[in-house]
This record gives C-alpha cells, structure tokens and sequence, in this order.
C-alpha cells in the first residue's frame, strides 16, 4: 500500500519521525509531496494503526492519501 503525503507543515520533524517508524519515503512531485511505503502495511487500516503509533495520523502539519491500488 503507498501513501501519498502532502507536507504542511514541519517537514523535515516529519520526515524523520516516519523514518523512524520505519516508513520509506520517496518525492512525489512538489518540493513539500512524497509517496511513502512501509514494509509490514498491507491495508489501510495497518496504515492507520501505523500513522496513529507514530503521532501523525490526525496531525494538522501534514495531509494523508491512502492509495491502496497503487502498490
């Protein structure tokens, strides 16, 4: 499963605590826009589970697409 993440703000605090929680991110387009993948997400709701871990999921400083058919 691959997320699209738009960051708002703190982008670089961000970055870093996904990589951390062991997520890979890649650009995706804009300067601020990634795509990222983690290892052991295979479904939305694991990404969730994940992002929530980690402090994110309903974190103002960044915007969340789940794309579950682009694997």
């Amino acid at each position: 499963m691959t997320l699209h993440i738009q960051m708002l703000h703190h982008g670089e605090r961000i970055r870093k605590v996904l990589r951390d929680h062991g997520w890979r991110l890649d650009r995706a387009g804009g300067e601020s826009s990634y795509s990222a993948r983690h290892p052991t997400v295979t479904d939305q709701a694991s990404a969730r589970a994940r992002l929530h871990a980690a402090g994110l999921l309903t974190s103002p400083a960044l915007r969340i697409e789940f794309a579950p058919h682009a694997n």
